[in-house]
C-alpha cells in the first residue's frame, strides 16, 4: 500500500511540475497519513502552499528536497493544531480525525 501511495504522491506532484527527491517522500507520507480519507485533499492543500510559497520566495527550481516541503507541512499542521485548539475551546466536541470543518460566513 505505500508504494502505491508514494506513486500517487510522485504523480500529484509531476502534474503540477514539481519533482521530488527522495527525502522528501517521507514527510510528505507521514503527512498525508494524517488524514485518512482526505489524503488527496491534502496533497492538494500542501502543493497550493508549496507553489504559494515558491512563488512569494521567488525560487524558480521545480526540484524539492526534504527542507521546503517540511517547512510548508510545519506551518499547515501548526494552522490545523491552531483550530483544532480553538474548536475546543468554544466547548465543543472534539475528535482526534475530523475530515470536514463547517465554516459558517453568513
Amino acid at each position: 500500500m505505500s508504494s502505491a501511495v508514494r506513486k500517487r504522491i510522485q504523480k500529484k506532484f509531476k502534474i503540477r511540475g514539481y519533482t521530488l527527491r527522495i527525502d522528501a517522500l517521507d514527510p510528505i507520507l507521514s503527512f498525508t497519513n494524517r488524514f485518512l480519507g482526505a489524503e488527496d485533499e491534502a496533497l492538494d492543500l500542501l502543493l497550493d502552499h508549496l507553489q504559494s510559497q515558491s512563488q512569494k520566495l521567488g525560487v524558480k527550481s521545480s526540484i524539492l528536497d526534504k527542507e521546503p516541503v517540511s517547512r510548508v507541512i510545519a506551518s499547515l499542521l501548526a494552522a490545523d493544531d491552531a483550530v483544532e485548539e480553538d474548536f475546543i475551546s468554544d466547548g465543543a466536541v472534539s475528535s482526534s480525525t475530523s475530515a470536514i470543518r463547517v465554516i459558517d460566513a453568513f
